[in-house]
């Protein structure tokens, strides 16, 4: 288990037992009231940059990034580092049917 999992084991412990005691509403379920200048942009604005302006942009780094790898006769899942905490968990989770060690470990 690496160092930044055992700290999130042990600092989640200890967050829900301060949250049961205080009885909190996390914050990601908290209702967030928005200006209406911001209900503006969330309809109207947004999905007019996306579509002109942020999709095609990171379509276009996607596929030079992976035209890149395939150079190298690599996958972009090739570049993932199986030590990342959320990798880690991710992992874990995995039916053993499916979990396999990789051949270099």
């Amino acid at each position: 288990m690496s160092l930044y999992r055992s700290m999130a084991k042990v600092m989640c412990s200890r967050m829900t037992a301060q949250a049961a005691a205080k009885n909190v509403v996390p914050w990601y379920q908290q209702k967030d009231d928005l200006s209406p200048i911001e209900v503006w942009w969330k309809d109207n604005g947004y999905p007019i940059w996306f579509k002109f302006v942020k999709g095609p942009y990171e379509r276009f780094n996607y596929e030079r990034e992976v035209s890149g790898l395939r150079g190298y006769g690599l996958m972009y899942d090739d570049t993932m580092n199986d030590k990342e905490p959320v990798i880690e968990r991710a992992l874990e989770l995995l039916p053993p049917d499916l979990a396999r060690t990789p051949p270099y470990l």
